[in-house]
C-alpha cells in the first residue's frame, strides 16, 4: 500500500466516526419520548433494572467504539507517514523532504451519552413535558386511593406482583 492510500482510508475512517456519534444522540433522544412502560410489580421492576444495566453497558461499549474508530484513523495516518519517512530515507531525493499529514482531529477520549430513559412509572425522566410530569403525579395519588379498591373488588392484588400488565379490560 502506498501512503496515499492510508490517508485515503483514514480520512474516510475519521469521517465515520460523526455519524455514529450524532446517530446514538439521535437514538437517546427519540428514546427520551417515550419514558415509561406499562405493570407493576415485581416483573416490570425486574425488566426495567435489567434494561437498565443493558442499556448502560450499550452505552459504555458504544462509546469505546467511536473512540476505536478515530483511533484507527489515526493509525493508518501515523502509518502513511512512517512509510512515507522510510521510503524518503530508502531513496533521497534532490527534491527535498517528504511532506507528513498531520494526525486527523478525531474524539479521543470516550463520550458521555447516558443516561438511557428507563421505563419505570412514576419517575420524572429529562425527556417529559410539563404535561407528562404532572400526569405521573396525578396517578400516584389516584393510585393510593385505587389501588385498596383494585385489590379488594377487582381481585388484583396478587397479579400485579406477579405480572406485568393488569387486565386492561377489566380495569
Amino acid at each position: 500500500m502506498t501512503p496515499s492510500i492510508l490517508y485515503g482510508v483514514s480520512t474516510g475512517v475519521a469521517g465515520q466516526q460523526d455519524p455514529l456519534d450524532r446517530g446514538i444522540k439521535s437514538f437517546l433522544d427519540e428514546l427520551a419520548r417515550y419514558p415509561d412502560g406499562g405493570g407493576r410489580g415485581s416483573a416490570m421492576k425486574d425488566f426495567t433494572t435489567a434494561y437498565q444495566q443493558i442499556a448502560d453497558r450499550f452505552l459504555e461499549v458504544w462509546a469505546k467504539s467511536v473512540v476505536g474508530v478515530g483511533g484507527a484513523a489515526v493509525g493508518f495516518t501515523t502509518t502513511a507517514n512512517n512509510y512515507a519517512a522510510a521510503d524518503a530515507a530508502t531513496h533521497p531525493s534532490p527534491a527535498g523532504h517528504t511532506t507528513h499529514r498531520p494526525i486527523p482531529h478525531v474524539i479521543a477520549t470516550p463520550p458521555k451519552y447516558g443516561p438511557v430513559t428507563d421505563f419505570k412509572w412514576g419517575d420524572i425522566d429529562t425527556g417529559q413535558d410539563w404535561m407528562q410530569e404532572a400526569l405521573e403525579g396525578l396517578e400516584a395519588a389516584v393510585l393510593a386511593v385505587m389501588r385498596p379498591l383494585l385489590e379488594h373488588e377487582c381481585r388484583w392484588g396478587k397479579a400485579a406482583t406477579i405480572l406485568p400488565l393488569p387486565n386492561h379490560l377489566r380495569l
